[in-house]
């Protein structure tokens, strides 16, 4: 085997037998230097490559994210964008469940429909048909979008439905929460188990309802660094499972949580 000599005045001197000229090569300190250089960045790297996602039984366990302020307000007559990504086939307890919910308001997707409330009949958006009831499979992308008039679901970059509000109100409370898959009640869907499936790659963008090529963008890639609106729109990308259990964190930090009655089996590596 070969071996590798660290480049010096000395050593050059010895080869050239006359005056040694450095211009051209790496010293050992500047070599351990640029290694470090490559090893950080291999590890930022490392950090944004998707490798877990979290699973919920259906039972108990939900996760629970925190934000700043209203950084997470998702209710109706509200603009905002939530994306996620469905890593394992859907396991039905039930044929419905609540992605979100957010102070007073709660979204359930129901047979592949949308249910919307704030905890009354009168105020919630109500669609299901049976054009719509399939399973959420493994890979599935969805995306819940509001403009301020309309509350659109779309499904694997196709628009499955789109409601106006109305005369349907905002609901109370802090929108500095989100509560994922926990069991719920729904005036249009009625009662709404815990989520039986499991859940990555959260996009939260509060104040902005991205356009159709914006949400293609997102329908594409897990790659958040690469979305053309990361740093204009987005609150923040939540991967589910990187962190040690039982916690998650947004790459932005702007939002941090923790899976709730979990274990640590519920945080899943491919």
């Amino acid at each position: 085997m070969a071996k590798v000599h660290f480049l010096n005045a000395e050593y050059l001197l010895g080869l050239t037998g006359g005056g040694a000229d450095l211009t051209n090569y790496y010293t050992k300190p500047e070599i351990d230097a640029l290694l470090e250089a490559l090893k950080i960045e291999i590890l930022n790297i490392i950090a944004h490559v998707d490798t877990h996602y979290v699973t919920l039984d259906g039972v108990d366990d939900y996760i629970s994210l925190t934000g700043t302020g209203n950084c997470m307000d998702l209710s109706h007559g509200a603009t905002w964008t939530l994306g996620f990504t469905v890593d394992q086939n859907y396991v039905g307890n039930s044929d419905k469940f609540s992605p979100i919910q957010s102070g007073d308001n709660n979204w359930t997707l129901y047979n592949g429909g949308l249910h919307s409330t704030i905890g009354n009949a009168t105020d919630a958006l109500h669609w299901n048909t049976a054009a719509y009831a399939q399973g959420i499979a493994a890979g599935d992308k969805i995306i819940l979008r509001a403009d301020g008039t309309h509350v659109q679901f779309w499904w694997n970059n196709v628009q499955k439905h789109q409601a106006t509000l109305g005369s349907a109100g905002v609901g109370a409370g802090s929108f500095d929460n989100l509560i994922i898959g926990n069991a719920t009640t729904s005036a249009t869907a009625g009662a709404v188990p815990n989520w039986n499936a499991s859940i990555d790659n959260m996009m939260i963008c509060a104040n902005h309802a991205l356009d159709f090529s914006e949400m293609a963008e997102f329908f594409d890639s897990n790659n958040f660094d690469t979305y053309s609106f990361s740093y204009t729109k987005m609150t923040d990308f939540v991967t589910m499972g990187e962190d040690t259990y039982p916690n998650i964190t947004g790459h932005r930090n702007v939002v941090t949580g923790t899976l709730v009655n979990g274990t640590p089996d519920n945080f899943v590596e491919r």
